[in-house]
């Protein structure tokens, strides 16, 4: 490809319009912002085929498109002109060649020449349908725009179910004070998805041979205080089985609505694959092993987090995700010698090449030391470190409680930043939203929070959300050249 042009390159914001119509056939331009599609045109009811064909009968004509396949978009300003005159030509003769193809294909082919006249007319509608799908504005929207310079909101605890009612009695009881900074639960993860958030937290714990976690605490409490039974955590007996489960505290508060992780990445990766426009969905993994202090009760000690267990939650992930659906400390580095160069001097990758992918990051900076280990700058790893500036691993950093002068200079540098605009339901109860003012103008890319649009407080209606409802926008601090909040995604079909 000559050098005058560039991949990938978005169109519109996710709008169809009929092109042409002939004799119950259609012809669709869909512009869309996802940087691996392709647009193409069938002649049948399925738009799976990634490759237009001829179908007789009642089939209408439909467009499909391949995640795999970029579309071009000119990078000077000569060639725009002449996409702009293709633009023209092909709207002008798309209806023609559609009655053209539609009249043939009430024809049963009886000969080879018929059936090479139609493949020809439906490979030239392709083209012409193709340069239609390239927008008006061509560069615009988000061309240039990195991972990093966008900014969405994500939930804490995104699996937490919340308490059945006799456990939240026998914590009221026993633990009235730290009660309150628990009384919060979300939907499922997809439902969060589909109502906007783009970053989720998942709690883990590991369980290499499988029923640790399966006969907490609390059930047994709640009998012996005489309290009627609440209704079953675990009624598949998915807990007895090897392998990470989901959970915020062992004994405790342990009620999930997705059990065990590799379950909860499997809803993610569904979602994802029916939403293939998404912007990279961020998947911070809170690893957690330590024991329950100042209880008066038998509690379980979880499994520590050694550099196998890590390898073995990688496996977990890898599992699920392909290596072509993850961004990866691998990918962002390149052939840099750390992690923290690239992302300082080249930059995170560009948002048209990583939509429809997931990221994963460490919550917790403590099993910083034993996820590195061996694995130097993140090599061969799944996870981004929650690290500290400077570092060779560092690319992500917590500021949960950064100031936004702090964060605005975190992300100047390259860094990508997740923050809290709330924390232990406080501003939930009291409707305080400075907080969250000061932390949604701070440029952090993820704003965690227990309470997204789609879940306001029920004390105060508390809520976060980007301004115009939209699932992610444009970074306010890094302000990325041309980009446009709307287009940054692309609508599911």
């Amino acid at each position: 490809m000559a050098s005058d042009w560039s991949l990938p390159v978005q169109a519109g914001e996710g709008k169809r319009s009929v092109i042409g119509a002939s004799n119950g056939y259609e012809i669709r331009a869909h512009h869309q912002t996802d940087s691996c599609s392709f647009l193409v045109v069938e002649l049948s009811q399925s738009e799976s085929e990634l490759y237009p064909f001829m179908s007789g009968g009642n089939s209408g004509l439909h467009y499909g498109y391949d995640r795999t396949q970029p579309i071009v978009c000119p990078r000077t300003a000569t060639s725009r002109r002449a996409v702009s005159v293709l633009n023209q030509m092909g709207a002008r003769y798309l209806h023609l060649l559609c009655s053209w193809i539609a009249g043939a294909s009430r024809v049963a082919p009886r000969n080879w020449r018929l059936g090479f006249g139609m493949i020809v007319r439906c490979f030239v509608l392709v083209f012409l349908t193709a340069w239609i799908g390239i927008p008006a504005a061509c560069g615009q929207g988000t061309s240039g725009v990195r991972m990093n310079e966008i900014q969405v909101i994500g939930t804490h605890n995104s699996y937490h179910a919340g308490f059945a009612p006799s456990e939240e009695r026998l914590w009221g009881r026993l633990a009235p004070d730290s009660l309150p900074s628990l009384d919060y639960r979300h939907a499922p993860l997809d439902q969060q998805l589909d109502a906007g958030v783009r970053q989720i937290e998942l709690d883990v714990f590991a369980d290499a041979k499988g029923g640790l976690f399966a006969d907490p605490a609390g059930p047994r409490l709640v009998a012996q205080s005489g309290l009627s039974a609440d209704p079953p955590f675990d009624p598949q007996g998915v807990l007895r089985r090897p392998g990470f489960k989901v959970m915020h505290v062992q004994d405790i508060d342990y009620r999930s609505t997705c059990q065990p992780f590799v379950a909860c990445l499997e809803l993610v990766r569904s979602w994802s694959h029916a939403h293939p426009g998404h912007v990279p969905l961020f998947i911070l993994v809170e690893t957690k092993s330590g024991k329950l202090k100042q209880v008066s009760f038998r509690s379980v000690e979880p499994e520590p987090f050694t550099p196998s267990v890590f390898d073995a939650l990688d496996a977990e992930i890898r599992s699920i995700f392909p290596s072509d659906e993850l961004i990866t400390p691998d990918l962002v580095r390149g052939d840099f010698a750390t992690l923290n160069q690239a992302i300082r001097k080249q930059g995170w990758p560009r948002l048209d090449s990583v939509r429809g992918k997931v990221v994963f990051l460490m919550d917790q900076r403590p099993a910083r030391a034993a996820y590195l280990r061996g694995h130097a700058s993140l090599r061969g790893r799944v996870l981004f470190t929650n690290s500290e500036p400077g570092r060779a691993d560092a690319a992500f950093i917590e500021r949960n409680e950064g100031s936004a002068a702090e964060i605005n200079l975190l992300i100047r540098e390259g860094y990508l930043v997740r923050t809290r605009t709330d924390s232990g339901t406080e501003e939930a109860r009291s409707g305080d939203i400075r907080r969250r003012d000061e932390k949604l103008g701070s440029g952090a890319q993820l704003l965690s929070t227990d309470y997204p649009a789609s879940e306001p407080s029920r004390w105060t209606g508390y809520s976060v959300a980007l301004p115009g409802a939209v699932p992610a926008r444009c970074n306010p601090v890094l302000r990325p050249t041309g980009c446009v909040d709307s287009a940054l995604e692309v609508p599911a079909r």
